[in-house]
């Protein structure tokens, strides 16, 4: 996935099945964040934990909205992602049951989570950051440029 690339299109059934499209999303904020997690995924559960209060900033909640891509796809990571996206009440919620093997994991070229797409109000990639002190970085520097 290359940055100044227009992010492919994410089409999955959100929490109330309707169908969601990235291309179709009403932007309320300047930025998005694609988060690609699972609930079983340690590392996932350490960023989320990391970036969760970070998001909960009035000055980032301004201008960055985020989207969680749940990659689980066995029952019981299905019951814990369940379980964990209710402490996560700000964020949009996606859930793809075919996990790393699904469209939108290929689309992305994901093969292990965590993963992050940093997305400008275009919807085309600015970043790839690695974790939050990469996140916030990058964060900085585009709010810097505008």
């Amino acid at each position: 996935m290359h940055v100044k690339s227009k992010a492919p299109e994410i089409s999955i059934k959100d929490e109330e099945g309707n169908l969601f499209a990235l291309s179709a999303y009403a932007l309320k904020t300047d930025y998005i964040l694609l988060f690609f997690w699972s609930a079983d995924c340690g590392h996932c559960a350490e960023l989320t934990d990391k970036i969760y209060p970070w998001s909960q900033q009035t000055k980032v909640n301004e201008k960055l909205s985020i989207i969680a891509i749940s990659l689980d796809d066995t029952n019981l990571d299905i019951i814990a992602w369940e379980q964990k996206k209710k402490e996560l009440t700000e964020w949009k919620h996606l859930h793809d049951t075919e996990g790393v093997r699904s469209k939108v994991a290929g689309d992305y070229y994901i093969l292990a989570t965590p993963v992050m797409f940093l997305l400008d109000k275009d919807k085309k990639i600015i970043a790839q950051p690695l974790n939050l002190d990469e996140l916030e970085k990058n964060y900085r520097k585009f709010l810097n440029n505008e």
